[in-house]
């Protein structure tokens, strides 16, 4: 008899060596599958926990890869509307508290809160600008303070739509000393060694070859 896994079970497999995605309504275990698959392993990553029924569709798999993505199966997904798509529909948003969000704190499960609403940018990491460690250091946290200072183009706002999960529940407040800029005052920190170091070396440099 085929196991039924809910969206809530099928977002909890999107972490190192755990990758489930959902096709057509059947979730796939393909967790030992990234090697040998021929787009490469970030297409299966980027998907894992969600419905990857039209990224399978649009990228054109041959009638093999069809038959050998049974061996890894591990059930149907229930007969309820992907939360996901509802949002995008205009549909119930999903509530979370800050906790639930502080669950989701590392590079392969990285939540993040902007205004009240609480992002999945994980198949966006690789493409950010400004590089996936300034948005992995914030996983888990509120991160509105740093993306109003670095200031974002319209086009970034849009893309945030697609990466959407849910909002912070009504009365639920950061976490306690949770300190958003932590990160940012230790990579200046960093930064200023760094350039102590250079000036430190270039005048030792002069006075010895001079």
């Amino acid at each position: 008899m085929s196991q039924t896994i809910t969206w809530e079970e099928l977002a909890k497999h999107n972490k190192k060596g755990d990758y489930w995605v959902c096709i057509e309504g059947n979730v796939y275990n393909v967790s030992n599958y990234l090697a040998e698959h021929p787009g490469g392993d970030d297409p299966l990553i980027n998907h894992s926990g969600k419905d990857a029924t039209t990224a399978f569709k649009d990228q054109g798999h041959s009638e093999y890869a069809v038959s050998i993505r049974n061996s890894f199966l591990v059930g149907k997904i229930e007969d309820k509307p992907n939360p996901e798509k509802e949002i995008k529909k205009g549909g119930k948003t999903p509530e979370y508290t800050y906790e639930d969000v502080a669950k989701h704190n590392t590079p392969d499960d990285c939540w993040i809160v902007i205004h009240g609403k609480i992002y999945d940018p994980k198949p966006f990491l690789n493409e950010h600008p400004g590089g996936p460690t300034v948005i992995t250091n914030r996983a888990g946290k509120e991160a509105s303070k740093a993306f109003d200072e670095v200031g974002h183009t319209e086009l970034a706002t849009k893309q945030m739509k697609e990466l959407l999960v849910g909002v912070i529940k009504e009365g639920s407040l950061p976490i306690s000393g949770e300190d958003e800029g932590a990160n940012d005052k230790l990579s200046l920190k960093q930064v200023l060694l760094l350039i102590i170091g250079l000036i430190i070396g270039i005048v030792l440099f002069y006075v010895f070859n001079s």
